[in-house]
């Protein structure tokens, strides 16, 4: 807590309305730290090692514990700065913690997915935004051209970044809570998906 309170600080500034933060959450998997162990017993009288993902029991403890830290979170942000936007950066995928319908309860008023990492359908793309549901959504594109040695993500050429243009145009027509989209990754961004970017946004 003592680092968001500085960074708040820090960032004291009529133009600093939002914040949003990398995914508070579980892996997707499963956590047998002596912490999570304890702390899965004492709460419900059961052994962690006999469950595993997917387990009924262990998602929804999951769940609860995860969106406790949210809201401890959040109303610590806004005992800083009452007025701020909180997002937060997460797909909502299995396992991690994260239950669509609980998250304004805990304080969050944005998801912002990240849905362009690895290669993905419309249909996909579809099914990702109806899952979030009834947040408001601001979605994370990236629109890299190169590949790291050890992170092999979707190579993204114009014409991909022109379909996903579309397939958030076509989504915005019917579903209100999509608010926006951020591209990102300008370091490794080729001057051919650069353009193709600002050609998307200037037909927005």
């Amino acid at each position: 807590m003592d680092e968001i309170s500085d960074l708040l600080k820090l960032y004291n500034h009529e133009n600093v309305r939002s914040i949003s933060y990398e995914r508070l959450s579980y892996a997707g998997g499963s956590c047998f730290c002596d912490y999570t162990k304890l702390l899965f017993n004492q709460d419900t009288g059961l052994k962690l090692s006999d469950y595993s993902r997917d387990d009924e029991i262990f998602e929804k403890w999951k769940i609860e514990k995860i969106t406790e830290k949210l809201k401890t979170m959040n109303d610590h942000i806004r005992s800083i700065n009452q007025d701020v936007e909180i997002c937060l950066h997460t797909s909502l995928a299995k396992g991690w913690g994260h239950e669509a319908r609980k998250l304004k309860g805990a304080g969050v008023n944005c998801v912002m997915p990240h849905i362009a990492h690895f290669p993905i359908s419309q249909t996909e793309f579809n099914n990702l935004l109806d899952s979030i549901y009834p947040n408001d959504i601001i979605l994370q594109v990236c629109v890299r051209n190169k590949s790291l040695s050890n992170y092999d993500i979707w190579i993204k050429t114009p014409q991909i970044i022109q379909n996903i243009g579309n397939w958030i145009r076509e989504y915005k027509e019917d579903h209100s809570n999509l608010k926006g989209v951020v591209f990102f990754n300008e370091n490794t961004v080729s001057d051919e998906n650069r353009r193709a970017v600002y050609q998307l946004i200037s037909d927005f």
